[in-house]
């Protein structure tokens, strides 16, 4: 059976506290489904029986059902949907039934995430009321397979926790743990981690900020031991990246820029490039978060080539926009960032833009077209490391970001746009002397930077 289900799955399943992934979606199917039913009234239609069998029988005919194309009539196509979704479920309820090896569980376990999904798209009022049971039941089979499954199998354990803590949260946070600790004891640190990640956003509802710091201290501990392996697992990468990128709401914002330049420090001394490239973002977000009231660095190359001079500011208010042509909200931005300058620029006010395109032409012709009256800096060289790459160098993980900078060189904020800059730069150099254009736009939320486009 194709593995296509289980990652489409995590898109749509999940518990709505603070995991960021997937509660929204459960409810717009179920209300899209909703909102079908009562606009089409579909037609009932006889459920579905599966035959009992051995697992090879019944796989074979959950295959045969899924290749089934529904009635031409909208009305028939729901109706049926909704019994093909109940009797995957069924059958995989059958299979689960059976004694099962690992890999026979999964695809099981593939086949109820399938018909669970289908049947919220399709508005099953009563798919909603399985999940509970549905995540005990994952949970329950990744500790029964624990002790015997061998190594390579045991990714998959962890994977039905993980599904288990993200349809029902709370309710399974302590075998989650438990089963996390096995995982430890048995030296597959990275494992637990994967584990890790998605109970301490759950666990940080109850943890009071000591509580929080301790287990915190503890993951990055292990963190460290597991992402000293080389090459490093790239699930366990991800794991440990989605917790840096909670720090943040957590509240722990200055244990967050020490953990970014540690984990950071590992992985760049990996084999593997691309870790490499990450462990150097990690370590520029550290460096980034420690900024304010600190003096910024900044060197690099303006877009005709020269060697930019970041002394020749000292004694004005800069703004250091790091943007990207393909980016919307950088593009919306501008008008207010050129008003802002015409406005102030007499008064000591300047911008330096850092362009990460790697399509050159593209912004060649971006600043033609905008007459852009400030520097812009322009790295043309891939392999450019340290303060020759600003957006490694300060972990530019989306885009608008900007930095107010003072007139001493060191940076008062992040928050700078929209209505926000020229605030602050009346508050800095008084009030224009110009009147501010009516028709300002407001600034749209920054945009996550795409691949590797730099």
């Amino acid at each position: 059976m194709r593995k296509f289900v289980f990652g489409g799955v995590v898109a749509v399943l999940g518990w709505s506290g603070l995991i960021s992934l997937c509660y929204l979606p459960i409810l717009a199917a179920e209300q899209a489904g909703s909102q079908n039913a009562a606009i089409d009234q579909p037609t009932t239609q006889e459920p579905i029986s599966v035959p009992d069998g051995d697992f090879a029988q019944i796989t074979a005919f959950l295959e045969k059902l899924a290749e089934q194309q529904p009635p031409a009539d909208p009305q028939e196509a729901a109706a049926f949907r909704k019994s093909q979704a109940a009797a995957m479920r069924s059958g995989a309820d059958k299979l689960l039934a059976q004694k099962l090896s690992v890999a026979q569980t999964d695809e099981a376990f593939q086949w109820k995430f399938r018909g669970t999904l289908i049947g919220l798209q399709s508005g099953d009022a009563g798919v909603r009321q399985e999940l509970p049971r549905l995540a005990e039941s994952l949970i329950t089979r990744a500790f029964d397979h624990l002790d015997s499954a061998k190594s390579e199998e045991l990714p998959a354990l962890v994977q039905w926790a993980v599904m288990a803590v993200r349809i029902a949260g709370p309710a399974v946070a302590e075998k989650a743990q438990e089963l996390s600790a096995q995982l430890r004891q048995k030296q597959e640190p990275g494992l637990s981690l994967q584990l890790e990640a998605v109970l301490l956003p759950i666990l940080a509802r109850s943890d009071t900020r000591e509580e929080l710091a301790r287990r915190l201290d503890a993951f990055f501990a292990d963190a460290k031991t597991a992402l000293s392996r080389e090459p490093p697992e790239l699930e366990t990468v991800q794991a440990v990246t989605s917790v840096l990128g909670q720090l943040e709401g957590l509240g722990l914002s200055e244990a967050a820029g020490r953990h970014y330049r540690e984990i950071g420090g590992l992985l760049v001394k990996s084999s593997d490039e691309q870790i490499a490239r990450l462990g150097r973002r990690l370590e520029g977000v550290g460096r980034r978060m420690g900024l304010v009231g600190n003096e910024l660095e900044l060197v690099g190359k303006t877009i005709d080539g020269k060697d930019f001079d970041w002394s020749q500011y000292r004694g004005k208010v800069v703004l250091v926009d790091f943007f990207a042509t393909w980016c919307g909200p950088c593009r919306a931005e501008m008008p207010n960032v050129k008003k802002n300058y015409e406005l102030y620029h007499d008064k000591g006010f300047d911008v330096v833009a850092i362009s990460l395109d790697q399509d050159r032409q593209a912004l060649e012709s971006y600043l033609a077209e905008t007459k852009l009256p400030w520097t812009v800096l322009h790295n043309q060289d891939p392999e450019a490391t340290g303060p020759a790459n600003p957006a490694d160098y300060y972990g530019i993980l989306a885009i608008p970001t900007v930095m107010l900078v003072d007139k001493d060189g060191k940076v008062l904020t992040f928050e700078a746009r929209g209505d926000r800059l020229g605030e602050r730069l009346a508050e800095l150099l008084g009030p224009a002397d110009k009147t501010a254009d009516a028709t300002e736009r407001k600034s749209p939320a920054p945009s996550a930077e795409k691949g590797d486009e730099k």
